[in-house]
């Protein structure tokens, strides 16, 4: 089983940005409500520490913070995609056809055949991708949603390869 990341100091926001639990719609658990599409992508007082922390955890343990079926490659890409969109109307990216700079200054090649690592060098969101399941894990209704792409470069430590992730879930 893979461990979690070393000890390290806690990279934190000096104030939050939103305050969903103050919405009487959010109070209560899961609290999931659309929001537009340019509140989305955050870049705060912490984007720096976090993208640094990110940037070392894709370099030395690509394998612990991103999974990637085949079958998911295009939706991943389509995500790549939308979001160099949402960046590129942005002042605080520069996006160009062949790499990116991030508000901190790290310009990043752009990789389109990493997607969803691409993707947790620019952001400081993580990503997951749910895909139409077809009955593949045990338990799964045919449709079921089935996690078939993921970043998570937040430093937690990922299920080992084969290991359910969740129940009714297919392992990437």
């Amino acid at each position: 089983m893979i461990g979690p990341c070393p000890p390290a100091d806690p990279i934190l926001q000096s104030h939050l940005p939103h305050t969903p639990w103050a919405e009487p719609a959010m109070r209560r658990l899961p609290g999931i409500q659309p929001l537009e599409m340019a509140d989305w992508l955050v870049v705060d007082d912490a984007y720096a520490g976090q993208m640094a922390a990110r940037d070392r955890l894709i370099a030395t343990r690509p394998a612990e913070v991103h999974a990637l079926t085949e079958g998911a490659r295009a939706a991943a890409g389509e995500l790549l995609d939308m979001v160099l969109a949402l960046l590129a109307g942005r002042g605080d990216f520069a996006v160009g056809g062949d790499a990116v700079t991030r508000p901190d200054g790290v310009r990043v090649p752009l990789d389109r055949a990493a997607p969803l690592l691409m993707l947790g060098r620019l952001v400081q969101e993580d990503f997951g991708l749910l895909q139409p399941g077809g009955g593949r894990a045990v338990g799964a209704d045919r449709g079921d949603p089935v996690l078939s792409g993921q970043l998570d470069a937040g430093g937690e430590a990922r299920p080992p390869a084969g290991a359910d992730p969740r129940p009714g879930a297919a392992a990437l």
